[in-house]
């Protein structure tokens, strides 16, 4: 009989979730000041400032509740490691700080609302794997089906006052079709 031993099969996913549910077990343990401090990126903030700088990389990993933490973790979870088999582990991590900084921009440009949450990765993720069974010079339906869904899902959630990102959904569903056409490209190429 065959032994199973687990492997670290996908490290930039399993670390950034790692990472997340650190961040959320340290908060619940010291309190919410320290997501609020560290892991939030608040609106108005100076780029000037270093620690507005840090919370533009690090807002995905705080969380405001369990249920949003395991909502965000369970799609990490289940598309990470397909899609960081398909990309590799470098371009999945500069997807993911692309993304994440991309947000970051957006937000702190356009909008007046915190951040927090790793939702725009998700999304970002969730578009991306509509791409997974690209062909040379195909454009899948399922990419055009999941983005359409998704931004008009997005936009009329928007008209709700909700605290949740739709801005954060949008870029991060717009980062995941770019790379994926990218990625088409360079296939082709």
């Amino acid at each position: 009989m065959a032994r199973l031993r687990l492997t670290y099969n996908a490290p930039i996913t399993l670390t950034f979730t790692i990472v997340c549910v650190s961040v959320f077990a340290t908060t619940y343990v010291v309190g919410p000041w320290f997501t609020n401090m560290f892991f939030t990126l608040h609106s108005g903030g100076s780029w000037l400032n270093p620690l507005h700088l840090l919370t533009c990389v690090t807002y995905p990993f705080g969380h405001a509740s369990w249920d949003h933490l395991s909502g965000n973790m369970l799609f990490v979870l289940l598309l990470g490691p397909l899609l960081e088999e398909k990309y590799g582990r470098s371009d999945m991590l500069m997807m993911f700080g692309i993304t994440t900084i991309g947000i970051a921009i957006v937000n702190s440009v356009l909008f007046s609302t915190g951040l927090l949450g790793a939702s725009g990765i998700v999304f970002m993720l969730i578009v991306l794997s509509s791409f997974t069974n690209l062909r040379e010079g195909t454009l899948p339906i399922t990419a055009v089906v999941v983005a359409a869904l998704f931004v008009g899902r997005e936009v009329l959630q928007g008209f709700t006052n909700d605290n949740i990102s739709q801005m954060a959904h949008i870029v991060g569903g717009v980062f995941g079709l770019g790379f994926g056409l990218l990625a088409s490209t360079r296939k082709r190429a």
